[in-house]
């Protein structure tokens, strides 16, 4: 949406290339990716789906950790942890979830208004 926001673009760039490529990794035989953004007066979010086979349990609750990986020829697991700091270094949040009929979902919000630091 055009929508303006306080951030640094190519990091926020380096975000969306870790959460596509993660996407595109998880369906080597093909598939979708959607994505959505919602625009509130606090924030915009952007959602990342896929039609891939959705998030390992083993590996849900540490997704976000550094060197977690899963099934992947290649890849250090570096690439869902940079994507949170630079989301929270912006003053957002991101999270993940499974599809009910398969796929998975990244979703991020972005403040519209910088923070102050220190602020809550």
């Amino acid at each position: 949406p055009a929508v303006r926001l306080p951030l640094n673009s190519p990091r926020l760039a380096r975000v969306f290339h870790n959460l596509i490529a993660n996407a595109v990794d998880a369906m080597p035989a093909g598939g979708a990716i959607k994505l959505r953004f919602r625009v509130t007066d606090q924030d915009v979010t952007t959602e990342i789906e896929d039609t891939g086979p959705g998030i390992p349990a083993e590996v849900a609750d540490r997704l976000f950790d550094a060197f977690v990986t899963h099934g992947k020829p290649r890849g250090t697991g570096l690439g869902l942890s940079i994507a949170k700091r630079i989301i929270e270094e912006h003053g957002g949040t991101i999270a993940a979830r499974n599809q009910p009929g398969g796929g998975a979902v990244f979703a991020f919000s972005l403040p519209r208004q910088r923070v102050a630091a220190g602020a809550q």
